[in-house]
C-alpha cells in the first residue's frame, strides 16, 4: 500500500493506468490528470438466492450519472489497492456485506477519450443496509431475466459501465 491519502472522496488518490491495466502513477480524483488518463473502478453483482441483483439507484448529487441505475456497488480503486481489496472493502462500506467476493472479469470501458478498467465481482447476499445514502439513491433486488430485458428496452435508464459488465456477466 502506498501512503497517498485514503480516505474517500474526490480528493483521494487513485492510481493512473496504462493501456494494459498497469500502474503509471498516482493523482487526485478529482484532477486534470484524472480527467485525461486511464484508471481503474471495481463493480459487485449482489445476488440473492433467488438470482436476483441487486440494482443501486445513483444519488442525485452525484458528478457522474446521477439517478442512473447501476451494479450493487461501484467504486474507484485507490491507488496501490488491487481490485479484490477494493470489492470487499466498498461491498462493506456501501452495503455493510462482509460476504466473500468472487472475481468474474476485468473489462475495459472507453469513456471520454480514456479507458476504464472495471473489475467485476459477485457476491450472494439477501440482506444489506444502504451506508451511503448520498451516494445511494435507492436499492432494489431485480430478477436477472427482468434487469437483462429492462436494459435491452431502456438502456438510458442504466450506467454505461454497467451495461458493459452485465453483458459480460449473462
Amino acid at each position: 500500500m502506498s501512503n497517498h491519502n485514503h480516505h474517500a472522496g474526490p480528493a483521494s488518490f487513485i492510481d493512473i493506468v496504462d493501456d494494459n491495466d498497469k500502474v503509471v502513477g498516482a493523482t487526485a480524483r478529482n484532477s486534470a490528470t484524472h480527467r485525461s488518463s486511464n484508471f481503474r473502478v471495481v463493480h459487485v453483482f449482489v445476488l440473492d438466492d433467488q438470482n436476483q441483483l441487486l440494482l443501486s439507484q445513483l444519488g442525485s448529487v452525484r458528478t457522474n450519472d446521477p439517478g442512473l441505475w447501476g451494479s450493487s456497488v461501484a467504486a474507484h480503486l485507490w491507488a496501490g489497492e488491487n481490485y479484490a481489496h477494493a470489492a470487499q472493502r466498498r461491498l462493506y462500506e456501501e452495503l455493510g456485506i462482509k460476504n466473500p467476493v468472487q472475481y468474474v472479469d476485468t473489462v475495459r470501458v472507453s469513456e471520454g477519450g480514456r479507458t476504464k478498467f472495471a473489475g467485476l465481482f459477485r457476491t450472494s447476499a439477501s440482506n444489506y443496509v444502504n451506508r451511503e445514502p448520498d451516494h445511494i439513491a435507492t436499492l432494489r433486488f431485480e430478477p436477472l431475466d427482468d434487469v437483462i430485458a429492462e436494459v435491452s428496452d431502456h438502456p438510458e435508464r442504466f450506467t454505461t459501465t454497467f451495461r458493459e459488465l452485465l453483458r459480460r456477466f449473462t
